[in-house]
């Protein structure tokens, strides 16, 4: 996964005033939990793209809290981010149980790295 997130701020950073603007969607589909604590810290939150945009760093809290074991809270009225019969867990492990949805997430990583080598 270290690979996807590389291969993903190339492809940011290869037009970044355009593509910056989808970067928060796109950094749902890095499964940040199978990376190392250690490169989170070293790597992800160093990040000068990360670190300037406060929907991502708000995403990069919620993975450290996940790797201290913390769960994010349910919103109002049910938890926001979770589709029907999904609980905050699964959000947070980004564990998904619709195929469609994972044939969608490779073919966006497949497209961003495909375009990140060129």
């Amino acid at each position: 996964e270290e690979v996807v997130f590389e291969a993903v701020m190339r492809w940011v950073r290869s037009d970044k005033e355009d593509k910056v603007k989808s970067l928060g969607e796109v950094f749902d589909y890095i499964r940040f939990r199978l990376m190392p604590e250690k490169y989170i810290k070293d790597h992800v939150e160093k990040d000068d793209i990360v670190k300037s945009n406060p929907e991502l760093l708000k995403k990069v809290q919620t993975i450290k809290d996940a790797f201290a074991g913390k769960l994010p809270e349910p919103a109002k009225g049910g938890d926001k981010g979770a589709k029907k019969g999904e609980s905050a867990e699964d959000v947070v492990n980004g564990d998904v149980g619709d195929e469609d949805h994972l044939l969608d997430e490779h073919a966006m990583s497949r497209n961003v790295i495909q375009e990140a080598r060129e």
